[in-house]
């Protein structure tokens, strides 16, 4: 009777690990945090964050390192300073804190930043 009881809570256990641990991430539970993210088929930080930088430069965005994962990405339009704070991990990028942006002032970030991530699995 004690080997059933102690393989019943193991395999619970084991079962509660695992659906806990399941999914695809934040992005399948919450629709509204898809709208920021940019998804591309780099998987690792270093070259992330390479095709980030050279899509800022590309399109007159200054991109500031902040963190090991996250960048600050800035753009000045006349009087209006245009800012964005771009966490990468794991084939996507996060846009938090677009300050002073409408999806129209960031869209050509987002598309240089596609562009050169399409470029850098290309070579």
């Amino acid at each position: 009777m004690k080997k059933i009881i102690a393989t019943a809570l193991i395999s619970s256990v084991t079962l509660m690990l695992i659906t806990g641990c399941g999914g695809s991430g934040p992005s399948s539970h919450d629709p509204s945090l898809s709208e920021n993210v940019l998804y591309v088929n780099i998987h690792k930080n270093e070259k992330l964050e390479k095709a980030i930088l050279k899509a800022g430069e590309a399109s007159g965005w200054t991109i500031t390192k902040f963190k090991s994962n996250s960048v600050i990405a800035e753009k000045v339009d006349g009087d209006t300073t245009y800012a964005s704070t771009l966490k990468f991990s794991n084939g996507h990028i996060e846009f938090e804190n677009a300050k002073g942006t409408s999806d129209g002032d960031i869209d050509d970030l987002r598309d240089a930043i596609e562009e050169a991530c399409n470029e850098e699995t290309t070579h």
